[in-house]
């Protein structure tokens, strides 16, 4: 399983792995600070989102060797962030989707629904700016480094402090997260559950991060069940979004004060919406189904041991 390659990455001891992935993690989050600040590239607030939620992520990972009085007020702060950054960001997606929308179609049928979900991106942005400036003004590099500093040998069911190798921490901290996926075999086939095909969604994205932390130690396989698992996770998000985005313009056709030409142009997204989200939906299940039929459970938990 842990060949010449990854060998170093894998007999790493626990606490300098914890080091060197959050570390990294920081850097790209703040890296991206600028370019999320001013608005210029979506693409920079995605790429911190993403950043911070993998960070999230490796704290859970290597909390056994992070002392929690350092470790815990780190993953509160690190959740404000990602939660205002993701407000945003999901604003940009739908208003993207929106113009992408007007390529098809009348401009000004839908100018007016852009500019409302503008506005509503402009409120998010009030509150992800002041969560940034909060972070820009804080000491959480400096705690972040001590929390680093203080990284740990974990303890032995005998109480005794050993060193535990990077590597063979993989076992029992990714097999729950794979028990979590694998116990929406019986959600999955019900398209009608939107809360449990969301919820498999969120669980996918808890494995892959996991999964991630652990890549340098196993190589090429592991980088597989990644990727696998990011193209479920990508169908279950457009299916989520497609419900989000079908409820929001469902909200908007209600408005009694619609003309009747807002009113058919709404009527016809939500149906092209639908049938996106539908086809998706079919494409996850396939997939979910080939995944389990090929062992995909069974390979990488014989990958891990």
């Amino acid at each position: 399983m842990v060949t010449s390659d990854n060998c170093s990455s894998y007999r790493s001891a626990f606490g300098a792995a914890a080091r060197e992935t959050i570390s990294k993690l920081f850097d790209q989050l703040m890296k991206n600070l600028p370019g999320t600040r001013d608005g210029s590239d979506i693409e920079a607030l995605h790429d911190m989102r993403v950043a911070s939620r993998r960070m999230r992520a490796s704290l859970k990972v290597f909390k056994s060797c992070l002392p929690k009085e350092y470790r815990e007020p780190v993953e509160v702060e690190m959740g404000g962030v990602t939660r205002a950054l993701g407000q945003v960001r999901d604003q940009d997606v739908f208003i993207d989707h929106l113009r992408l929308y007007t390529r098809g179609t009348d401009k000004l049928s839908i100018r007016w629904l852009i500019d409302r979900e503008i506005k509503i991106r402009d409120g998010a942005r009030i509150s992800m700016l002041s969560a940034l400036d909060e972070l820009e003004q804080s000491d959480l590099r400096d705690r972040l480094s001590i929390l680093l500093e203080n990284a740990r040998k974990t303890r032995a069911d005998s109480g005794k402090l050993y060193q535990n190798l990077f590597g063979e921490q993989a076992y029992s901290l990714i097999t729950p997260r794979l028990s979590d996926v694998c116990a929406y075999d019986t959600v999955i086939v019900n398209p009608e559950d939107i809360a449990g095909l969301h919820a498999m969604r969120i669980a996918a994205k808890k494995l892959r991060y996991t999964l991630e932390a652990f890549a340098p130690c196993f190589g090429e396989p592991m980088q597989d069940a990644i990727l696998h698992l990011k193209t479920m996770q990508d169908f279950l998000g457009l299916v989520h979004d497609c419900d989000v985005w079908v409820e929001k313009l469902d909200a908007y056709s209600k408005d009694p004060g619609l003309n009747e030409k807002r009113l058919v142009t709404l009527q016809t997204m939500i149906t092209r919406m639908s049938d996106i989200r539908n086809s998706t939906y079919t494409q996850a299940v396939e997939y979910w189904g080939n995944l389990r039929a090929d062992g995909y459970a069974e390979e990488l938990t014989a990958l891990i041991m």
